[in-house]
């Protein structure tokens, strides 16, 4: 069972998907199913648009999409072991998935490498906690305060996924 944000990403896909083919190599009217949407030269036309109008070639993003089709062309249209075959073909040609952090996640860790925002950072949640003692006020934004402080506190020591700090 997907959760409803995987679910939702996929949909998402699906539908790049289809905005890339129609930008790229046909007609909307040519996508009747999904079924059209899998087949290896519409494929490979729709990932060659995304090759192209990305800066820094293939993507997660892209990847993600490539990813998708799979899935769809195995497990819903369940094409036939040529049509897996050539799909796989353009997987590989894609190349490696991307890894490591992205340019933004990048470009933000080299701000907090500046010695004074890091400081900032790692004292934040001692800052909030003395704010939401100090202010006490009707008690619900002390809590609040005292509750964000303690979700920096756990992700400064502990880098978890949002939900999983949430819940």
């Amino acid at each position: 069972r997907y959760k409803p944000r995987t679910i939702k990403l996929r949909q998402q896909y699906i539908l790049s998907a289809a905005s890339l083919y129609v930008s790229s190599v046909g007609d909307p009217g040519d996508l009747r199913s999904l079924a059209d949407l899998v087949l290896p030269d519409r494929v490979k036309g729709l990932m060659r648009q995304a090759h192209d109008a990305s800066d820094t070639g293939f993507t997660a993003y892209h990847h993600g999409i490539m990813k998708a089709v799979m899935h769809i062309a195995r497990y819903w249209v369940q094409v036939d072991d040529g049509q897996i075959a050539a799909l796989q073909d353009i997987r590989k040609r894609m190349g490696s998935e991307p890894g490591g952090p992205t340019a933004k996640n990048r470009a933000f860790s080299r701000t907090v490498e500046d010695p004074e925002i890091e400081a900032r950072l790692l004292f934040l949640p001692e800052t909030l906690e003395a704010e939401a003692i100090k202010k006490g006020g009707d008690g619900k934004r002390a809590a609040l305060k005292m509750q964000i402080a303690l979700a920096i506190a756990i992700l400064l020591n502990a880098p978890i996924r949002m939900g999983n700090l949430i819940s």
